[in-house]
């Protein structure tokens, strides 16, 4: 991989292929340009080719088009969560006084719908314009727009324990949700019918972030790589020991991951055991199909934590703990 540039960055974003990011002092560049100088900003989500700002010591946004201020939003702070529609977003609103979630029109900036409460009060995935999941810690259920509840159930149906709780992943798959389930160390995998909340099929033993491409959802840990195949329902584990151990790898601490187009890629933090100060974090690429090492880097060891990684354009992006950013694409 051919090094593209590195320096220091707070927060960033890639919107049309092209990269905003902050600086420490809280500066927006665009493509190194830097496009705004007063005061401190942070990034609170984007839509279309627009980006969305909002300036931490008021609360007001900012919506950028490339270099161009197209809006100034002097009331609140907009922080973009879902498309529902070509012109409607499903948002969270901060006035410094209140903090809600609402429908919001991006065409002329306007709140078309305020939610006091809705669903479970957290953890809100739109299925379309008309229907959410929402979970809370103990039970998922689906919610019309009008916040009616159409079904919903208690993590405990699919694992009789007094503390089964779910992980935040939600996956969403036309007609099917899938989620994992937990309780002293068992864990399980349970997938649902979105409109009738019936059980299409429950994967005991699998855990770990999961990942949708195409039609398999990868569930990815330090200690397996796990992949169903939705359509044929097969689950295929791969030991992670097994895949890097004759390497000098061995073994993924705190692994960070991205799975595109048949490829899983993967971060190494080498900043937090034995060998801490000593090596850098390593990041590489594995076949999906037959989870080979396709290739593999390591950064300097000044950086050893790697804390985000993202795929896009053919370009690696690496935000490391000491809020370095590297950019990366491959060499001919």
């Amino acid at each position: 991989m051919k090094l593209i540039e590195s320096f220091k960055c707070k927060q960033y974003e890639i919107v049309s292929q092209k990269l905003y990011y902050i600086n420490q002092d809280g500066e927006v560049f665009y493509n190194n340009e830097r496009i705004h100088i007063n005061d401190k900003f942070s990034i609170s989500g984007k839509y279309n080719d627009k980006i969305v700002f909002f300036e931490e010591r008021v609360f007001s946004s900012f919506i950028f088009f490339e270099k161009q201020l197209i809006k100034k939003i002097d009331e609140y702070a907009l922080i973009i969560h879902q498309k529902l529609t070509q012109s409607i977003y499903f948002v969270g609103i901060n006035d410094g006084d209140d903090i809600f979630y609402a429908l919001y029109d991006i065409n002329d900036f306007s709140i078309r719908t305020k939610y006091s409460d809705l669903g479970f009060k957290n953890n809100i995935s739109f299925i379309d314009s008309k229907y959410f999941i929402s979970r809370n810690k103990y039970q998922i259920g689906l919610f019309t727009l009008e916040n009616k509840n159409v079904w919903n159930h208690s993590f405990k149906e699919y694992l009789d324990t007094p503390t089964t709780e779910s992980q935040k992943a939600l996956v969403i798959h036309q007609n099917m949700i899938s989620f994992i389930i937990f309780s002293e160390g068992i864990t399980k995998c349970v997938i649902l019918d979105v409109m009738t909340g019936n059980v299409l099929n429950e994967y005991p033993g699998l855990y770990g972030e999961m990942i949708l491409d195409v039609n398999e959802i990868y569930f990815l840990s330090s200690d397996n790589i796990s992949i169903l195949n939705i359509e044929t329902q097969v689950v295929q584990t791969y030991s992670i020991t097994e895949i890097f151990e004759p390497t000098e790898i061995k073994r993924l601490l705190f692994p960070r991951w991205v799975v595109k187009n048949g490829i899983i890629y993967f971060t190494q933090s080498g900043g937090v055991d034995m060998h801490s100060g000593s090596r850098g974090a390593i990041f590489g690429a594995l076949d999906a199909v037959s989870l080979k090492i396709l290739w593999y880097e390591r950064l300097s060891k000044e950086h050893g934590i790697i804390g985000t990684i993202q795929v896009e354009n053919e370009k690696i992006y690496l935000h490391t703990q000491d809020k370095i950013l590297f950019v990366f694409e491959k060499e001919n």
